[in-house]
């Protein structure tokens, strides 16, 4: 069990390590709203020099539907397009399952395969789906000569 100053700060450091995976620049988050009141109130100082220091633009947003360890954030790029959905959610109350969707923008040079996740509608159940890419060999920029002897 997670208390509200736990999950506030697991809240917070998961977005500071997600808002540089790509080129994010607005991250919206939906979090219960007893946790987006405790964030709003101690940690106001911290996020406001987040976004200042790395020009990023955090909201937090309270959903009712959710209890303590579920959250959702959904990360944005420059043109407000959805680049990474990351969820938590618990369904009938027994498994948690993190889910991460990764659209065509993101960048496959870090990890070389993608991974989709796709939630099974009757079952609940997920199935991962790993597809590897196929590596490129570098292009040779120059070539140095021999000294002719």
């Amino acid at each position: 069990n997670l208390s509200m100053e736990s999950f506030a700060l697991k809240i917070i450091k998961k977005i500071e390590m997600l808002a540089f995976t790509n080129k994010i620049k607005y991250i919206n988050t939906y979090i219960p709203e007893k946790v987006k009141l405790y964030i709003d109130i101690s940690h106001k100082k911290e996020i406001e020099y987040f976004q200042d220091k790395f020009s990023f633009k955090i909201n937090f947003f309270s959903d009712p539907s959710l209890i303590i360890p579920e959250y959702k954030i959904i990360l944005l790029n420059k043109n407000k397009k959805i680049v990474t959905n990351v969820e938590n959610i618990n369904s009938n109350g027994l498994i948690d399952i993190a889910e991460i969707k990764k659209t065509k923008n993101e960048n496959i040079k870090k990890n070389k395969k993608t991974v989709k996740l796709i939630k099974e509608k009757k079952a609940d159940t997920a199935k991962k789906i790993v597809k590897k890419k196929k590596l490129k060999t570098p292009r040779t920029l120059w070539v140095r000569r021999k000294k002719a002897s």
